[in-house]
C-alpha cells in the first residue's frame, strides 16, 4: 500500500539501508526490482535512490556440534589459558601424525579441514587451530590419526591431547576417540566426540 506525501516520514532522519541497486534495471534479480519498487512506493523515488545498496550476506553456517563439544571440553579443562598479545589462543596441529595408509596430500587436506572446523567452533572462545609451522602457538595438539569405517562412513579416528608449547606436560586429553568424516558431506556433522 502506497503512502501519501502527508504520511511519509518527514523527520529528516536518513532512511534505513535496504538492498536496492542504484540503477533501475541494473539487476538481473527480479527480487531486487521488487524491493526497489516497494521502496519507491513507500518513501518516494528520490529517497529510495539515495539509500545505499547493501550487498546480501552469506547465510550463517551452523557450528559443527562435535567440534563445539571438543572446544567446550578444552575450555572446561584449561580455564585460564595462555593467549597471544591479541588475546587469541593458537593451537598448532603440526604434531598430529598420520598413522593410516593415506597419502601425505590427503592427510594434509584433512588436517587443514580439521583446523577450519575447530577454528570455526572456537571463534567465540577466541581459539584458533593452525597447521602453519610459522604460527606462534601457545599449545600443541598431539596425537595420531587412523582411517576407520564407523557408523557406515570412512572417518579419521584421532586420539588427542593438548600440551603447552613452553612445557611438556598434558593439560587436556580427549579420553577417547575424536572422529571426523574422511570426506565432507554437505549438511552433515563433520566431527563426533563423546567425552568420557
Amino acid at each position: 500500500m502506497a503512502m501519501s506525501a502527508e504520511q511519509r516520514d518527514t523527520s529528516g532522519a536518513p532512511p534505513a539501508a535496504v538492498h536496492v541497486s542504484s540503477e533501475p534495471g541494473s539487476s538481473n534479480n527480479p527480487h531486487d526490482e521488487s524491493i526497489r519498487s516497494a521502496a519507491e512506493n513507500e518513501i518516494g523515488a528520490a529517497a529510495a535512490a539515495s539509500m545505499p545498496a547493501v550487498a546480501p550476506t552469506e547465510p550463517l553456517r551452523p557450528v559443527d556440534p562435535g567440534a563445539a563439544e571438543v572446544i567446550a571440553s578444552i575450555t572446561r579443562r584449561l580455564g585460564d589459558r595462555a593467549t597471544g598479545p591479541d588475546g587469541v589462543t593458537v593451537v598448532s596441529t603440526r604434531e598430529l601424525h598420520n598413522l593410516s595408509h593415506s597419502t601425505s596430500d590427503e592427510f594434509a587436506a584433512f588436517r587443514a579441514r580439521l583446523c577450519a572446523v575447530l577454528t570455526e567452533a572456537g571463534q567465540a572462545e577466541r581459539i584458533v587451530f593452525s597447521d602453519d609451522t610459522s604460527a606462534a602457538a601457545q599449545y600443541r595438539l598431539l596425537g595420531s590419526a587412523y582411517l576407520v569405517t564407523a557408523d557406515g562412513f570412512d572417518q579419521w579416528e584421532m586420539y588427542l591431547s593438548l600440551t603447552p608449547v613452553a612445557r611438556d606436560f598434558q593439560v587436556w586429553d580427549a579420553r577417547g576417540a575424536v572422529r571426523m568424516l574422511r570426506l565432507p558431506r554437505p549438511g552433515q556433522q563433520q566431527i563426533t566426540f563423546n567425552p568420557r
